[in-house]
């Protein structure tokens, strides 16, 4: 049995085993919560639930980014049926005097997501060649929630403009 505290007032007693029946009693006297048995606490027979966030559970993995050019790029390629989620992402958008460069994150399918492009983001980057030669720093997410989301059967991939291009950082994702 595990006993934890929340708040200043509340025990709750936890015990983790198979039962016939578990119990969270308040001491405070409010009202218990009772399970039925075959149940309990974060799903049936001690699965997450579905509509846990992939990101706050799962392994994750990490992808470079890291383009010279302006293109599109692919940076977590399409497996299968899988969705990728992204939990997190950093990239500096290096700065030029002579042109405006940028970077969009997005999903599609095929290499490099040539089809079915759909953006993920909004376009970063300066827009405006004539503003400063200082790089633009994007960051998002702190690796523990999703904060962008393919669908089925689709890759991530970068997309960059500008004729003096450099963007480089990383991306934490899981795919499932």
């Amino acid at each position: 049995m595990n006993l934890f505290r929340i708040g200043l007032s509340a025990l709750f007693a936890l015990v983790v085993s198979t039962c016939a029946m578990a119990q969270v009693v308040n001491p405070g006297g409010a009202t218990n919560i009772t399970q039925a048995a075959g149940t309990n606490l974060i799903g049936t027979a001690g699965t997450i639930p579905a509509s846990a966030d992939p990101c706050s559970y799962n392994k994750k993995s990490s992808a470079s980014i890291n383009v010279a050019s302006a293109t599109t790029t692919a940076v977590v390629a399409i497996s299968g049926s899988t969705t990728v989620y992204v939990c997190g992402f950093d990239f500096t958008i290096a700065g030029s005097a002579t042109t405006a460069t940028t970077a969009q994150l997005e999903y599609g399918t095929g290499t490099a997501c040539v089809s079915t492009q759909t953006a993920l983001t909004g376009t970063y980057g300066s827009g405006d060649a004539a503003v400063s030669t200082t790089p633009t720093y994007v960051s998002r997410g702190d690796g523990q929630a999703t904060v962008l989301a393919g669908i089925a059967s689709n890759g991530i991939c970068i997309v960059t403009a500008g004729t003096t291009v450099k963007v480089a950082g990383s991306l934490t994702y899981v795919q499932q």
